[in-house]
Protein backbone atom coordinates (compact mmCIF):
# COMPACT_ATOMS: atom_id res chain seq x y z
CA UNK A 1 0.00 0.00 0.00
CA UNK A 2 1.51 3.43 -0.98
CA UNK A 3 1.97 6.27 1.17
CA UNK A 4 2.06 8.72 -1.82
CA UNK A 5 -0.83 11.20 -2.07
CA UNK A 6 -3.12 11.27 -5.26
CA UNK A 7 -1.43 13.58 -7.69
CA UNK A 8 -4.15 16.23 -8.89
CA UNK A 9 -4.52 16.16 -12.58
CA UNK A 10 -6.14 19.88 -13.30
CA UNK A 11 -5.85 22.84 -11.39
CA UNK A 12 -7.98 24.21 -9.26
CA UNK A 13 -8.96 28.27 -8.74
CA UNK A 14 -10.81 30.16 -6.25
CA UNK A 15 -14.21 31.36 -8.29
CA UNK A 16 -17.01 32.52 -5.72
CA UNK A 17 -19.65 31.68 -8.35
CA UNK A 18 -23.29 31.90 -7.85
CA UNK A 19 -25.72 28.89 -9.17
CA UNK A 20 -27.76 26.62 -8.25
CA UNK A 21 -27.00 22.81 -7.37
CA UNK A 22 -30.50 20.61 -6.55
CA UNK A 23 -30.54 16.78 -5.75
CA UNK A 24 -33.25 14.56 -7.36
CA UNK A 25 -36.27 15.48 -5.96
CA UNK A 26 -34.76 19.42 -6.77
CA UNK A 27 -34.67 20.89 -3.60
CA UNK A 28 -31.80 22.98 -3.19
CA UNK A 29 -28.77 22.02 -1.58
CA UNK A 30 -26.44 25.21 -2.30
CA UNK A 31 -25.87 28.28 -4.22
CA UNK A 32 -21.93 28.93 -3.99
CA UNK A 33 -19.67 27.23 -5.94
CA UNK A 34 -16.33 28.24 -4.12
CA UNK A 35 -13.70 26.65 -6.00
CA UNK A 36 -13.63 25.20 -9.72
CA UNK A 37 -11.38 23.34 -11.93
CA UNK A 38 -12.06 21.76 -15.82
CA UNK A 39 -12.98 18.59 -14.02
CA UNK A 40 -15.14 19.49 -10.50
CA UNK A 41 -15.74 22.32 -8.02
CA UNK A 42 -15.87 22.84 -4.54
CA UNK A 43 -19.96 23.62 -3.47
CA UNK A 44 -21.08 25.64 -0.01
CA UNK A 45 -24.25 23.24 0.81
CA UNK A 46 -26.78 24.57 2.87
CA UNK A 47 -28.37 20.86 2.78
CA UNK A 48 -26.73 17.71 3.85
CA UNK A 49 -25.26 15.40 1.15
CA UNK A 50 -23.62 12.06 1.10
CA UNK A 51 -20.60 10.73 -0.69
CA UNK A 52 -22.19 9.12 -3.68
CA UNK A 53 -24.88 11.54 -4.23
CA UNK A 54 -25.70 12.39 -7.71
CA UNK A 55 -26.82 16.65 -8.09
CA UNK A 56 -27.89 19.19 -10.78
CA UNK A 57 -25.53 22.27 -10.98
CA UNK A 58 -26.10 25.38 -13.28
CA UNK A 59 -23.57 27.84 -12.36
CA UNK A 60 -21.59 31.19 -14.00
CA UNK A 61 -18.38 31.68 -13.83
CA UNK A 62 -18.02 35.24 -13.05
CA UNK A 63 -15.12 36.67 -15.37
CA UNK A 64 -17.03 35.53 -18.66
CA UNK A 65 -20.67 35.34 -17.35
CA UNK A 66 -20.93 31.89 -19.03
CA UNK A 67 -23.45 28.82 -17.79
CA UNK A 68 -22.22 25.61 -17.43
CA UNK A 69 -24.80 22.82 -16.72
CA UNK A 70 -24.26 19.71 -15.37
CA UNK A 71 -24.36 16.79 -13.70
CA UNK A 72 -22.22 15.92 -10.38
CA UNK A 73 -21.71 13.53 -8.31
CA UNK A 74 -20.63 14.28 -4.59
CA UNK A 75 -16.86 12.80 -4.01
CA UNK A 76 -16.16 14.37 -1.16
CA UNK A 77 -17.92 15.97 2.05
CA UNK A 78 -16.04 18.67 4.11
CA UNK A 79 -18.01 18.61 7.36
CA UNK A 80 -16.72 22.33 8.58
CA UNK A 81 -15.65 21.30 11.61
CA UNK A 82 -11.91 21.70 11.25
CA UNK A 83 -10.00 25.34 11.68
CA UNK A 84 -9.81 27.39 8.27
CA UNK A 85 -12.58 24.70 6.63
CA UNK A 86 -14.73 27.04 4.81
CA UNK A 87 -17.35 25.89 6.29
CA UNK A 88 -20.04 22.60 5.28
CA UNK A 89 -19.60 21.99 1.52
CA UNK A 90 -19.20 19.32 -1.13
CA UNK A 91 -16.32 18.31 -3.61
CA UNK A 92 -18.54 17.48 -6.70
CA UNK A 93 -16.90 15.12 -9.77
CA UNK A 94 -18.38 17.06 -12.89
CA UNK A 95 -20.40 13.99 -14.85
CA UNK A 96 -21.68 14.02 -18.19
CA UNK A 97 -19.72 16.89 -19.02
CA UNK A 98 -18.92 17.37 -22.69
CA UNK A 99 -15.31 17.67 -24.12
CA UNK A 100 -16.18 21.11 -25.11
CA UNK A 101 -17.85 22.72 -22.13
CA UNK A 102 -14.65 21.64 -20.18
CA UNK A 103 -12.06 23.16 -22.32
CA UNK A 104 -14.43 26.31 -21.99
CA UNK A 105 -14.76 26.23 -18.40
CA UNK A 106 -10.45 25.41 -18.19
CA UNK A 107 -10.28 28.67 -20.41
CA UNK A 108 -12.59 30.56 -17.95
CA UNK A 109 -10.87 29.71 -14.59
CA UNK A 110 -7.57 31.06 -16.18
CA UNK A 111 -8.44 34.86 -14.96
CA UNK A 112 -9.14 33.32 -11.19
CA UNK A 113 -6.93 33.04 -8.72
CA UNK A 114 -4.95 29.49 -8.51
CA UNK A 115 -5.81 27.72 -5.21
CA UNK A 116 -2.19 26.08 -4.32
CA UNK A 117 -2.19 22.41 -3.63
CA UNK A 118 -1.63 21.08 -0.24
CA UNK A 119 -2.55 24.13 1.63
CA UNK A 120 -3.09 23.56 5.48
CA UNK A 121 -7.04 24.54 6.10
CA UNK A 122 -6.31 28.11 7.60
CA UNK A 123 -4.31 28.86 4.60
CA UNK A 124 -6.90 27.96 2.08
CA UNK A 125 -9.41 30.05 4.54
CA UNK A 126 -6.89 32.75 4.02
CA UNK A 127 -6.91 32.78 -0.07
CA UNK A 128 -10.27 32.57 0.20
CA UNK A 129 -10.92 35.84 1.87
CA UNK A 130 -7.84 37.51 -0.09
CA UNK A 131 -9.63 36.25 -3.36
CA UNK A 132 -11.01 39.46 -5.17
CA UNK A 133 -13.61 37.80 -8.17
Amino acid sequence: MSSTPPVRKTTRYIVKARGQAVDDSFRLVGERVIEASATGCLLACDREVKRGQRLLLSFQVPATGLWFDTEAEVVRVVAGQREGDPGYCAGLAFRDFDREARLALGLDLRDHPRLAAQRSPKERLRMLALADC
